[in-house]
């Protein structure tokens, strides 16, 4: 359930922004498979390093709640 709602958090964020994936992907150095999965929900795990990239990039700090909630 706290995965889904990850995933849900960061392809809306990314939604919300109007970006493409492969602009986050070449913007933040995290490779566009990476994210391609997290935002899929085929990643078994995601990264903290990459929560934090993408939160940076996005310009957005995340909360515990609004990640795993």
């Amino acid at each position: 359930m706290a995965k889904r709602r990850t995933i849900t958090t960061l392809r809306r964020t990314r939604r919300q922004l109007k970006l493409s994936r492969y602009h986050v992907a070449k913007a933040t150095g995290i490779p566009y498979s990476t994210l391609n999965h997290m935002e899929s929900g085929v990643a078994t795990r995601i990264d903290l390093a990459n929560l934090a990239k993408l939160g940076k990039f996005y310009g957005r700090d995340f909360t515990v709640n609004e990640l795993l909630a």
